[in-house]
């Protein structure tokens, strides 16, 4: 039952800002004659490789956090492996790349405009309720964390 909870919260909430809405703004503006097959292509690369990061940290929260991304369900355990050892944020990243792949397939401007809201919109997620949260749950755990994982750029070293 909790398995159901989550994909239905992924497929309405995380699902509408990273595959409905691009999806339904791309396909309005999608008007451009000279597309470039090749930037195309690009763009799957990046849907897939965020769709694949996303599902990888869902299922992570799942199994290692104890919990899902929801808020009325989050992880009781702090997640810092896989994928979470090279960036805090790769649930964020990967929906960013998802959004990414849909401005690169249509090259369609509204849709590289509304990345750069996405990303806003995440960071102030992550600034405003996510850290202060994750701060107050997890204490020196979190602090720690925060001081060799970088907030979004990945670091692979």
């Amino acid at each position: 039952m909790k398995a159901l909870r989550v994909v239905i919260f992924v497929l309405i909430v995380p699902g509408t800002i990273v595959f409905y809405l691009p999806l339904f703004l791309g396909s309005k503006a999608f008007q451009n004659q000279n597309i470039n097959q090749f930037i195309q292509y690009v763009g799957i690369l990046s849907w897939l490789i965020g769709g694949l990061v996303a599902t990888w940290c869902v299922m992570a929260f799942f199994t290692v956090g104890k919990g899902s991304p929801a808020p009325h369900d989050p992880p009781t355990v702090l997640v810092t492996s896989g994928l979470y050892r090279w960036t805090r944020n790769p649930m964020y990243v990967g929906g960013l790349f998802l959004v990414l792949g849909y401005y690169l397939y249509l090259q369609s401007w509204i849709l590289l405009a509304y990345l750069i809201l996405v990303f806003l919109l995440f960071h102030s997620i992550v600034i405003f309720y996510e850290e202060p949260h994750l701060r107050r749950q997890f204490g020196e755990a979190y602090e720690q964390y925060c001081k060799q994982v970088p907030r979004w750029i990945v670091r692979l070293g």
